[in-house]
């Protein structure tokens, strides 16, 4: 009876400390099982921090690309107009002179051969003996006058100019003019050679 009580004593205590064990055991997890789902909350948090962060930075990056493309393509615009209002001009006057080119060569192309058919065609034979053509040969006169005359007569002018223009004006310019006009005088008399058909 008293090994009975003995076992029965042991037993309980076995089952009080296995039950304590256990208790502590479930304690423990619990206790591992919580840090892990709050470092699991915080990490959670960190990270949509983070993404939260890096994608307002890509906002902002992406912001400041678009306001620099509208920028240069602002510019682009501008310098495009600028330059076409420079462009259109020259490129309406070299039109108009491509034009008015293009009509002078029509011109003289046609001024060519209006020429070339009037003015130098090939005399075509008309079976007839050709006229004389009468040339007016210059008169001996004409031809005295178109020699040089001696130097001593060029001298004396040259001295009878020279003392008329001092005697009228004392700017020695007038010289020069006497003896040049003096000199005309002499070349205007000439005959120049023609023809008659």
């Amino acid at each position: 009876m008293a090994d009975i009580k003995i076992g029965s004593l042991l037993w309980k205590n076995a089952q009080d400390s296995l039950l304590s064990l256990t208790k502590g055991n479930v304690a423990s997890v619990e206790s591992i099982v919580r840090n892990g789902m709050e470092s699991n909350q915080q990490r959670r948090a960190n990270l949509s921090s983070a993404t939260t962060t890096a994608l307002e930075h890509v906002d902002v990056g992406n912001k400041s690309i678009q306001s620099s493309l509208d920028s240069s393509l602002k510019l682009d615009h501008d310098a495009c107009a600028s330059m076409c209002s420079f462009i259109a001009p020259s490129q309406r006057d070299l039109w108009n002179m491509r034009n008015g080119h293009y009509q002078k060569i029509v011109e003289i192309t046609d001024n060519a051969a209006r020429c070339l058919e009037q003015e130098h065609t090939m005399d075509e034979p008309s079976f007839s003996t050709p006229r004389r053509r009468a040339i007016n040969f210059p008169s001996g006169a004409s031809i005295e006058e178109l020699k040089t005359p001696a130097f001593e007569e060029l001298l004396k002018g040259f001295w009878e100019s020279k003392s008329a223009c001092k005697q009228a004006n004392s700017d020695i310019k007038h010289l020069y003019t006497a003896y040049e006009y003096h000199l005309q005088g002499l070349r205007d008399s000439r005959v120049p050679l023609t023809t008659q058909y």
